[in-house]
Parts: C-alpha cells; structure tokens; sequence
C-alpha cells in the first residue's frame, strides 16, 4: 500500500482514483485505511475481506462458490451449447467426484512434466471453480460454463486434462507466496482434518474447496513471517468508497462485501445479481456504474441492484 502511495505522490501528488478487484479490493480497502485524506475515487469490486478468522474463510468461500456452482448445473442442464444438456448435473457432479476420489482420473493432454498425468477429486474441485472465476467479457457466462460444462463430461469419459493440476505455471508460487505473507496456516494434521470435516458437512458440494482453503494448508511449514496479518479496519474518509459484489461470486463472496460495510465508515454498496467474478470487466449496467463514479467521482445511490 505504500508504494501505491510512493507512485500517488511520483505522478504529481493529487489524490487517488483507485479500482481493485479482489485481491486489489483488500489492498485498496487498506491503503484507504492508511491515506484515507488522499482519495479522489476508491472503487473495491469482488471483496477480499481480510479480517475474517480460519474456518469463517473457509466457509464463506466454499459456500459463495457452492452458490455459483448451483446456478451453473442449473445452466449446463438446460442449455442447447451445454454437452450436459438434459442431465441432472448436480447428480453427475456428485458422481464423478465420487469416481475420481476411488480412482484417478487419466489427463491425456498432460505427460506429468507440464500438468499432472491423472485428476483426482480435490483437484476438480478446486479447478471448477478455477473455471468459474475465469469469466470476462460475456455477462450470460456462457463462456467459461461451456468450457465447464466440456471438461465435466471429458471428465466422465476418462478424459480430465482440463482438471489437471499445472506443474509449470508461475503464478502459482507467486499466488502462495502473497497467500502466505497475508494469511496464517493450518498448523496441525488434526487441525486440518477437522477443517476438511467442517467443509464436507457445511458445503458438501464443494467439501470446503476454496482458495482459503488452499492458502491455509499450502502455507504449512512456510519459511517467512506472515507480515499482513488480518485485521479489521477502520476507514475513515470523507470521500464515498464505492463497494461492488455480485450475488454469487464463486470467489469473493457477498458476505465478505457485507462484512466491509462494517469497516468502512462513508461507503455504497451495489449488488450485481447473478454470478461471475468481479463486476468491471464484464461490461453491463455495474460496470457502467463503477466508470460514471470513477470518472465524475460522485457515488450512486445507496442499495442498488442491478441485472448485469
């Protein structure tokens, strides 16, 4: 947050016009609580709440992810583009998830040098919604559900290369780098198994697959301190912070947005209906929303929901 500040003050020194989205949603929330006077515009769209505890994570997480993955067995089941069509999608999800726990399933595409050669149940899990976070540019979804959707029925048919867990993708290690400076980690195995007992009887669709999830028992054993601990904010600026979530982020979910409202003392929040991560870049009336306020720098009314 200081050295968007160092940046702030390089570029001539006026206030901020800031947009974060989701991970950049925490750090704008916490650069505001550090420079509150030196904000022309903050808009936060998919809110990282970075004050919850371990097993609230986890759960709201698993459960915001259980709530887009419903609306897409609801799509894939009905949908002419979907290769699932006519299935009782929640039923074959539980299936394969079943299968794939009693026995790998092959990835055809992978050699186990890029990606893993076979897929196992966590690893479609936390892939999913990998799939369902990926959406940019087509409000409808139809996108990344359909690739969903295909992965899914290759998947039943012995094919789970779209599932694979990649071995040379960088961004990996920079993502549990960042997870592990923010957040502390499971510390035990018994601890670990309770968390995984906790997440397959509150969000059994998900069994607590999350990215919370991840970063928790990732970072066991990390070398570094964590240095950006949780902790509740409390922001106070005279300028009118703009908070964007949609109903059912599959990772930042509604409640993380709501618990801001808490931390933010001048604040709006706009509720996009519907599902997909973050709001901007997807186009329609919340976006147009966020633009007017960051352009003229006057917040909307309080309470909207939109469609799009």
């Amino acid at each position: 947050m200081k050295d968007h500040e160092a940046v702030r003050i390089a570029l001539g020194n006026e206030p901020i016009n800031f947009l974060g989205l989701s991970y950049g949603a925490q750090l704008g929330a916490q650069y505001a609580a550090l420079f509150p006077d030196n904000i022309r515009t903050l808009a936060l769209d998919g809110i990282a709440q970075h004050s919850q505890g371990q097993a609230a994570n986890i759960l709201i997480e698993s459960s915001s992810y259980t709530v887009s993955l419903k609306l897409f067995f609801e799509w894939a089941s009905t949908n002419e583009s979907s290769p699932l069509k006519g299935e009782e999608v929640e039923e074959f999800w539980m299936s394969l998830l079943t299968n794939a726990t009693e026995s790998p399933i092959n990835a055809s595409g992978c050699d186990g040098k890029k990606c893993r050669a076979d897929v196992n149940a966590e690893e479609i899990l936390f892939s999913a919604q990998l799939l369902l976070v990926e959406t940019t540019g087509d409000v409808k979804r139809n996108n990344s559900w359909g690739a969903l959707a295909s992965a899914l029925y290759n998947a039943s048919q012995g094919d789970a290369t779209a599932f694979a867990t990649s071995l040379a993708d960088p961004s990996v290690l920079s993502f549990l780098a960042i997870g592990c400076l923010d957040w502390t980690a499971t510390r035990t195995l018994s601890e670990s198994l309770q968390k995984q007992t906790m997440g397959e009887t509150y969000t059994p669709l998900t069994r607590g697959a999350s990215q919370s999830y991840q970063i928790q028992h990732q970072c066991i054993g990390w070398p570094a301190a964590v240095v950006n601990p949780p902790k509740k904010l409390e922001i106070k600026s005279e300028t009118t912070i703009l908070l964007v979530s949609s109903e059912a982020d599959p990772e930042t979910g509604y409640p993380w947005a709501i618990g801001m409202l808490e931390e933010i003392e001048n604040k709006v929040l706009v509720t996009r209906k519907g599902s997909g991560h973050t709001s901007f870049a997807l186009g329609g009336e919340t976006a147009d929303v966020m633009g007017k306020y960051l352009i003229t720098g006057q917040a909307p009314e309080e309470g909207l929901f939109l469609p799009s």
